[in-house]
């Protein structure tokens, strides 16, 4: 999974004290181009 993947959430997390939800992505990604690294993320 990771960034790679547009359509997929690799984590998904809820707090049960505050019913946050904490979504996770993972980057697995090299940062020799920062700007189109965020651009992705």
């Amino acid at each position: 999974m990771g960034v790679e993947h547009t359509n997929q959430v690799d984590f998904i997390g809820i707090n049960k004290e505050t019913d946050f939800c904490t979504l996770t992505i993972i980057d697995s990604l090299e940062w020799d181009n920062e700007r189109e690294h965020l651009l992705l993320l």
